[in-house]
């Protein structure tokens, strides 16, 4: 028996708002109504009575058919009409639907929802009815479980079922994962095994190792935290996962980053602040550079410390960072740290002048008794003047005390206007410098050949030449070490060269007690005695009154 047509007004048929098929294709709708202008509607829709007041219609079946008709701008179309229960027009509705292959694959999705959980289909028999397979529809509704904006993507064909699917990985670590990869996917335009490979990365770096690193790797990952104590044994976000990287290794992981973040950073902050209470023992005095509101500079210079800290600088304190386990010296009060590098110098200054006015007087008051009851009769003057003006000659580049020409003054009284400014003692002044010294009497020669030697070398040294002749104080019996290349490396070049350090090892154990003997920079001393007190063999020097244990 045949169904009844009629011809009823487009305007008096309502599209069904349960109609599982959303997007319609602009182009493919103007062809459609082309057609229905050329030929006629040749299939009529399929509607039931509205139950509302204004005598219209509900459609069932045909939307497209419906759309197209308005395009073309027909008045009235075929239709059937048909008596439906709510259940029956539903199910009308999304089977001719699916038939007719007309829905995305999310419509599909939500489509077979419907019937499966309205109208008690299984998967099973749904199948058989639509004649596609079980896994087909299990397939298409595990689509369902991705985010809204991933099933647009499905929907507009940027993704495809089948890598949609492989995102389904991502799952158990969060949504904001899924969506990230897919965003990826579809910028890139992955294949389906790329999108599986990304997929597996993506969950591998969102979860976390639950598992102690191995032995031989200390520190390479691995909670900070006892998971027995904080139940992640029996936690059911976790996960044997495969290495991304090598197929035959896998690894327990936690899924939840979040909790796991979480409780890593509470035992990291344990185990700091224990560290903390541990520094803080050690550094009672030290202040927490962190907390400080002011600028501070650190104080890098021993000199500059030892200054600071003898004149009880109040802005001179000991700092440390916070997690840090070494304490610097600092200044609180960085503008006026210049000042007090200022004030060092000078007080340096003061000191040298001091040391050398006393080292001076001790020397000149040393040459006196020696020349008291000299006489130099017989001595050929010119020999005299000869040596003086040697010795003035071979020991002016040395750090003495006073220049050539202030020493000259002293010793000759005033001295020829040309020496105004002073003069170089070499060949082109030696006709200037030979009046003054023949000018001069053997005694006053003599001085100066005794006098300037010792202001340049010094007296400090035990031992040597000047002590020997001043002082009277005999050279050891036991012959001068032999002084080695390295040795002089060590003694002659900067105690910050990058190669001072790594001398310092090779040197022997005599080496070593010579160096520091003879070091009189407090830095090179320094790194001296604790390559003496690693050694915990070599002999400190005698003057120091103690050895190494």
């Amino acid at each position: 028996m045949s169904e009844r047509i009629d011809y009823i007004k487009v305007d008096a048929i309502r599209p069904n708002p349960n109609n599982p098929r959303k997007n319609f294709d602009q182009a493919e709708l103007e062809k459609l109504a082309q057609s229905i202008l050329d030929v006629g509607m040749l299939q009529p829709v399929l509607v039931v009575n509205s139950s509302e007041p204004d005598e219209t219609y509900r459609l069932v079946a045909g939307e497209r058919r419906l759309r197209a008709a308005q395009l073309a701008g027909l008045a009235t179309i075929p239709t059937i009409v048909k008596k439906l229960t709510p259940e029956q027009e539903a199910e009308v509705m999304l089977i001719e639907n699916l038939q007719r292959k007309d829905l995305d694959p999310i419509e599909e999705a939500r489509a077979y929802q419907v019937l499966l959980k309205e109208h008690e289909y299984t998967q099973e028999t749904l199948g058989d009815k639509l004649g596609v397979s079980q896994a087909h529809i299990a397939n298409r509704m595990r689509l369902l479980e991705l985010p809204e904006a991933v099933q647009e993507n499905i929907s507009r064909e940027i993704i495809s079922p089948s890598a949609a699917r492989e995102l389904l990985a991502c799952k158990k670590v969060g949504q904001a994962v899924i969506e990230k990869v897919a965003q990826a996917a579809a910028d890139a335009g992955m294949t389906v095994k790329q999108v599986a490979q990304a997929a597996a990365n993506a969950v591998w770096s969102s979860s976390r190792q639950l598992e102690p690193p191995p032995a031989h790797q200390p520190g390479h990952g691995g909670p900070n935290f006892d998971t027995e104590a904080s139940g992640c044994a029996k936690c059911k976000k976790k996960a044997m996962l495969r290495y991304p990287w090598a197929d035959n290794r896998e690894e327990l992981r936690c899924l939840d980053s979040a909790c796991y973040d979480e409780k890593q950073k509470e035992a990291s902050q344990k185990a700091q602040d224990e560290r903390e209470a541990e520094l803080l023992a050690k550094y009672p005095d030290a202040i927490i550079v962190d907390d400080l509101e002011q600028k501070i500079r650190k104080v890098y210079r021993r000199d500059i410390q030892d200054y600071c800290s003898a004149k009880e600088c109040e802005h001179f304190r000991i700092g440390r960072w916070r997690g840090r386990s070494y304490i610097d010296s600092i200044c609180l009060a960085p503008d006026s740290c210049d000042d007090c590098l200022k004030a060092l110098e000078a007080s340096r200054k003061r000191e040298k002048e001091e040391k050398d006015a006393s080292a001076a007087a001790e020397i000149e008051q040393l040459v006196g008794r020696k020349l008291n009851g000299m006489v130099f009769t017989g001595v050929d003057k010119s020999v005299m003047v000869y040596i003086a003006g040697a010795i003035l000659s071979w020991f002016e580049d040395y750090q003495h005390h006073d220049d050539l020409a202030s020493y000259l003054k002293r010793v000759a009284g005033p001295l020829p206007e040309e020496w105004k400014d002073g003069l170089p003692c070499n060949a082109d002044v030696w006709p200037h410098l030979l009046p003054v010294l023949e000018g001069l009497s053997e005694n006053q020669l003599a001085r100066i050949i005794f006098e300037w030697p010792a202001l340049a070398l010094g007296i400090e040294t035990p031992g040597g030449m000047v002590n020997w002749f001043l002082k009277d104080i005999p050279v050891p019996k036991e012959p001068a070490p032999k002084v080695s290349e390295r040795v002089c490396w060590i003694l002659d070049n900067s105690c910050g060269d990058i190669n001072y350090d790594a001398n310092i090892p090779r040197l022997t154990n005599d080496e070593l007690t010579y160096c520091l003997e003879h070091e009189d920079r407090k830095s090179g001393m320094r790194k001296l005695l604790a390559e003496a007190k690693k050694r915990g063999t070599a002999t400190l020097p005698r003057s120091m009154g103690m050895t190494t244990s």
